[in-house]
């Protein structure tokens, strides 16, 4: 049976715990900060690599629904054709379904920086000349950068560098079923 990514995550901290970090001199700060550094990355890993999937997909699924939406408001139509071609284009490419897994992840990935891309472009063209608060997106581009927010530190939250109560796969399925 061939070991999980977990399985092996696990090996590989229970050897540095176990037998590396044991074996350290003990006036070899620094080696041992970083084995520290190197546990702590690997209790990251541990908690959010079974994520990242479903992550990614929630994302794909929340930019679909902001370019949709803001390709649906009443934009000038002095609006430089190509943002709406890019952004139409990016719309018509397969996506992942909330619920599937069945798009590989490096895909999905390049998927959703063309996704944010296009609608960034999109938000960014409308901000010009009358500001970003009179921009007929605003409010959609904000309730997305929220949720993305919410996300990112639930994602980080075993890095030490953010903290909060969210638990990274409670909060995806959240986001994922609306």
């Amino acid at each position: 049976m061939i070991p999980t990514v977990a399985q092996q995550l696990k090996a590989v901290k229970a050897r540095l715990e176990e037998s590396v970090i044991p074996l350290l001199p003990g006036d070899a700060k620094f080696a041992r900060e970083q084995a520290t550094f190197i546990i702590t990355t690997l209790d990251w890993l541990l908690d959010t690599h079974e994520h990242q999937y479903r992550y990614e997909v929630v994302e794909n699924v929340d930019y679909r629904a902001l370019l949709s939406a803001m390709l649906e408001r009443r934009l000038p139509a002095s609006l430089d054709v190509s943002l709406f071609s890019a952004a139409r284009n990016v719309l018509q490419e397969k996506g992942p379904a909330p619920s599937e897994a069945s798009i590989p992840m490096g895909e999905v990935l390049e998927q959703n920086r063309r996704l944010k891309s296009a609608a960034m472009g999109l938000y960014t063209a409308l901000s010009e000349g009358c500001g970003s608060r009179d921009n007929p997106t605003r409010d959609l581009v904000s309730a997305v950068s929220i949720k993305q927010a919410r996300r990112e530190v639930a994602f980080f939250k075993k890095t030490g560098w953010v903290s909060t109560d969210d638990d990274l796969g409670t909060l995806l399925n959240e986001q994922g079923s609306v």
